[in-house]
């Protein structure tokens, strides 16, 4: 572990530039992978592909929000 803080401290930019490429690599293929299902599972409706894209979305972030809300503790004012 105290290599990996040892890394982490003395070569930021390196480590930064690790991070954002998984990043992105974890992104594109999520969206490789919805283009490989959505014409299998709503064969060929556009509309109804990227309706429910958006709200499949719409709940994650509804969902992660709620839960960072428990998990912190947040409170409303």
């Amino acid at each position: 572990m105290k290599s990996f803080q040892a890394l982490q401290s003395h070569h930021q930019v390196l480590f930064a530039v690790i991070i954002g490429a998984a990043l992105i690599l974890f992104w594109r293929g999520l969206w490789g992978l919805a283009d490989l299902i959505g014409p299998l599972i709503f064969l060929e409706n556009p509309w109804l592909y990227y309706s429910s894209l958006v709200v499949l979305g719409f709940l994650v972030l509804a969902g992660s929000g709620l839960l960072m809300k428990e998990l912190v503790g947040w409170r409303e004012t």
